[in-house]
């Protein structure tokens, strides 16, 4: 219902939209900043205290969310803005990163530079002034791994497979889905499967607790290959002609652990779809006008 909903709601206005959307970016990452910032001066006012988001030494804000992983729905936000053309000032850009990088979150990096790189690549932009800044958060990225601890563990996480490694619950979600069905095992019985399958040592070995963070995989494995393949045409045939980059953006993101969650691929559907209506309003507009001045 939402997904049907909020977007035609939301985008009749899509100026207030994006200003509702630059608001809240602003809010969700000063209050970020200013965590990081109460937290290394003391100065004694709320900031969710958390000892769980201090690694190695160094404290990882996470705003109003559960956990700095989850500054992955601002950046989706912030993808947007950038997708859809919206002008933000040098100001919105440099409180918006800072506390993108103060999350010290490897999915956060990984998204944001993929949907940078994406968009750049799709619109084949010049290197300009604005883009200067992407380029020092490529460089602030490489001197974070060389002399930050928590980045390199994070990093090697990728390719070492151990209990917590992403690349552990990757390779576990992708496994327990070829281990099913080819015709699925029915809506609301992944994790009755998942345990009669826990007598199988590399289930066992790569999956931790039935949690699939993993929506292709998920799909694959309650509907089956059928259910993978009308979901990926139905992405394709809806959205390729209007919102191309942002769609790319969404299909790489699903081979990233972390954004391929329920709620991560939910919240980026959200957002296409409010892309794909007002760009398909602004060429129905300039169809119009160019009839117009044919007349």
């Amino acid at each position: 219902m939402s997904y049907l909903i909020i977007p035609n709601y939301l985008s009749k206005d899509i100026k207030q939209f994006n200003k509702i959307i630059i608001n809240s970016l602003n809010f969700i990452c000063i209050y970020g900043l200013y965590q990081f910032i109460a937290h290394y001066l003391n100065i004694g006012l709320p900031y969710g205290l958390d000892t769980s988001m201090i690694s190695y030494g160094i404290f990882r804000i996470r705003s109003i969310f559960r956990e700095p992983s989850l500054f992955l729905f601002p950046v989706m936000m912030y993808l947007y803005l950038i997708v859809s053309g919206e002008k933000l000032s040098k100001k919105n850009h440099i409180i918006i990163i800072s506390a993108f990088i103060l999350s010290f979150s490897l999915t956060i990096y990984g998204l944001l530079f993929m949907g940078i790189f994406t968009v750049i690549a799709m619109k084949k932009l010049k290197l300009k002034y604005k883009s200067l800044v992407y380029v020092s958060i490529v460089i602030f990225s490489i001197v974070l791994y060389f002399s930050v601890p928590l980045v390199q563990n994070h990093i090697r996480n990728l390719i070492v497979l151990h209990p917590s490694s992403s690349t552990t619950r990757l390779v576990g979600g992708i496994i327990f889905a070829l281990k099913t069905p080819y015709y699925g095992v029915g809506i609301g019985n992944l994790e009755n499967y998942y345990n009669i399958k826990m007598n199988n040592v590399i289930i066992k070995l790569f999956t931790t607790g039935g949690a699939v963070n993993n929506i292709i995989a998920v799909i694959k494995i309650v509907s089956g290959y059928l259910g993978l393949f009308v979901f990926i045409w139905y992405l394709i045939k809806k959205y390729s002609k209007v919102c191309k980059d942002y769609l790319i953006i969404l299909f790489v993101s699903f081979f990233t652990w972390g954004n391929f969650n329920s709620a991560g691929s939910f919240f980026f559907l959200i957002m296409l779809e409010i892309l794909r209506i007002n760009r398909k309003e602004k060429i129905k507009y300039e169809k119009c006008i160019g009839k117009c001045n044919n007349c």
